[in-house]
C-alpha cells in the first residue's frame, strides 16, 4: 500500500555560503581538479550549503524521471507507477505529492509553476500544487521539449509532432514525422531535432511546415544528442562527434570512449556526463575541442580519446534520467532511487538577475511571467531564417518578410485579445511603433543609395500607417 509522504526531507538550517568559499565554485581548469574524488572526499572540502546539496533518496516506486526548473530551485520526479512528487531544493521541503493511475513517460517545467507530465496517451499540465489543470490528448508520448521563448509545449508520438500553446492550451500544429522517433531535442533555433532508431539522420522540424527543414547524416546511429551554442553533439556506439551547426560538411571533433555510451547530459558550462556501463564519468567539452591526444584508427579517421580527460566518475547501478541543475554545480539521477551529485564548475556563475533571478520572490516570478506572455514570440517566425537563407532573398526581402510576419501577428492578437487591457494595448501600440520606425529608417537608407526596389515602396506605406 502506497504512503504518501514518502518524499518528505528533514528540514536543517540552511548555512550561507562565505566569499572566500566561492573559490570552489570555479571551472574545473582554475582548481586543477584532475583526481578521481568520490562524493563522500568532495563532502569534506566544500562549505555546509554545499554538502547539504549531496544526498540520495532510497525509492521504491518503480522507475523515476526527473525534470529541474528553468532556474534549478525545484524539481520534479514522476515514476512509472505514478508516484510524482515536487519538492524544493532550497530548505528541502515537499510541495505536492499525489498518486497516479498512469505511468509517468516523462516530465517538464514550463514558465511560472506550471509541470507537464506524459502519462498514458495524453499530457496532464500541473499546477504547483499538482492539481491538474488541463488535459492535451496526443497518444502515447515518447518526449516533451517546452519552448519557452514561444510558450510551446511540444509532445512527441512515434509518428507526430504536436505543438501546444501553454498560455491558451490550443493546438498550434500536428506535424507528421517521416519516420518513427526516439528521442527529440530542441535547437537555440526553436526548431525541434528528431532521431529515429536505426537511423544515422537527425531531422529539424518547425511548426509552420509539414516537412523536415533539413537533416543531417552524423554517421553514426546516435544514442543520445544535445545542442550546445553552436554545436549539435551526438554520441552513438563508443563515439561522441560534434557538429558545427553553421557548417554541415562533416564533424568538427571527433572522440572515442573506452565503452558504450548509452546517454549523456550537457550542462551550461559545456561540461559532459557520459552514462556508460561502469557509472557516470565528467568530462569538459573544452578539453576535447583543444585535445592534442589523438589516435588513427583503421579508417585513417583522427579520435581524441576520452578516457584520459576524465576528471570526476561516479559509479551507479540504475539509471533512467539525469540532468545538470542550472545555475547550481549539481547533478541529478533518476532510476530506482534519486541521487543528487556535487559537480564542481558544472553550474553557471555570472547570473544576470534580469534573465535569470535565482533569489525572486513570488512576487517578482509573477511579473516575469506577465513579461513573458507579453514578450512571447510568435511561431510563425520558427524556421523563417533558414527558409530565408534556403530561398536567397536579398536583405530588403528579408527584412520587409521579418517585419510583415510581426505585424501580422500582433494585428491577429489585438482581434483576438479578449482581456483588451488598455496596458497591453499600450504595449502593442509601442512595439508597432518601434517596427515602423525601423523600416522608415532602412527604406530611407536605400533611398539614399539610390537602390529603389518594389519592397521600397512597401516599406514606406507601412512606415506611414
Amino acid at each position: 500500500m502506497y504512503k504518501f509522504g514518502s518524499m518528505k526531507l528533514k528540514q536543517s538550517n540552511i548555512v550561507p555560503i562565505k566569499k572566500s568559499d566561492l573559490k570552489l565554485l570555479s571551472q574545473p581548469d582554475e582548481r586543477g581538479m584532475s583526481e578521481d574524488l568520490p562524493q563522500s572526499e568532495i563532502k569534506k572540502y566544500v562549505p555546509e550549503q554545499l554538502q547539504r546539496q549531496i544526498f540520495n533518496i532510497k525509492l521504491n516506486e518503480g522507475t523515476y524521471k526527473l525534470a529541474y526548473d528553468d532556474l534549478g530551485q525545484h524539481v520534479a520526479v514522476g515514476s512509472t507507477t505514478g508516484h510524482l512528487a515536487i519538492f524544493r531544493l532550497r530548505d528541502f521541503q515537499l510541495l505536492a505529492e499525489k498518486k497516479l493511475t498512469e505511468s509517468v513517460h516523462d516530465l517538464v517545467f514550463l514558465n511560472g509553476s506550471l509541470l507537464a507530465v506524459s502519462v498514458a496517451a495524453r499530457v496532464v499540465i500541473f499546477d504547483s500544487t499538482l492539481l491538474s489543470v488541463h488535459n492535451i490528448f496526443t497518444g502515447t508520448c515518447i518526449g516533451l521539449e517546452y519552448l519557452s521563448r514561444h510558450m510551446l509545449l511540444v509532445s512527441s508520438t512515434s509518428n507526430s509532432l504536436k505543438y501546444t500553446d501553454v498560455t491558451n492550451g490550443k493546438s498550434v500544429a500536428d506535424v507528421p514525422l517521416q519516420s518513427s522517433a526516439n528521442k527529440i531535442r530542441q535547437t537555440h533555433q526553436a526548431l525541434v531535432a528528431v532521431s529515429s532508431p536505426n537511423s544515422q539522420i537527425v531531422k529539424f522540424y518547425s511548426p509552420n511546415h509539414q516537412e523536415p527543414l533539413y537533416a543531417v547524416n552524423t554517421g553514426i546511429i546516435p544514442t543520445d544528442f544535445h545542442f550546445t551554442n553552436n554545436y549539435l553533439i551526438v554520441s552513438g556506439q563508443r563515439y561522441i562527434k560534434i557538429f558545427d551547426v553553421n557548417n554541415w560538411s562533416g564533424e568538427v571533433r571527433s572522440a572515442h570512449f573506452s565503452e558504450e555510451i548509452f546517454k549523456f547530459e550537457l550542462s551550461q558550462t559545456n561540461m559532459l556526463a557520459i552514462h556508460s556501463k561502469s557509472g557516470i564519468s565528467f568530462i569538459n567539452l573544452s578539453k576535447i575541442m583543444t585535445s592534442n591526444n589523438v589516435t588513427t584508427d583503421n579508417e585513417n579517421v583522427q579520435h581524441v580519446n576520452l578516457s584520459e580527460l576524465i576528471h570526476q566518475t561516479h559509479k551507479t547501478d540504475s539509471v533512467a534520467q539525469m540532468k545538470f541543475r542550472n545555475y547550481f554545480d549539481n547533478f541529478a539521477i533518476a532510476g530506482l532511487n534519486f541521487e543528487q551529485l556535487l559537480v564542481p564548475g558544472s553550474g553557471k556563475m555570472e547570473i544576470d538577475s534580469y534573465k535569470a533571478n535565482v533569489f525572486s520572490s513570488q512576487r517578482q516570478r509573477n511579473e516575469k511571467e506577465v513579461k513573458d506572455q507579453l514578450h512571447k514570440l510568435p511561431f510563425e517566425l520558427i524556421g523563417e531564417d533558414f527558409l530565408m537563407k534556403k530561398e536567397k532573398l536579398t536583405k530588403e526581402e528579408q527584412v520587409y518578410k521579418r517585419y510583415q510576419s510581426v505585424f501580422d501577428y500582433m494585428d491577429g492578437k489585438q482581434e483576438t485579445d479578449q482581456a483588451k487591457s488598455m496596458k497591453a494595448k499600450e504595449h502593442r501600440r509601442i512595439e508597432k511603433m518601434v517596427v515602423r520606425k525601423e523600416m522608415k529608417q532602412l527604406a530611407e537608407k536605400l533611398e539614399k543609395k539610390e537602390e529603389s526596389t518594389n519592397y521600397l515602396d512597401k516599406f514606406k506605406k507601412l512606415g506611414k500607417k
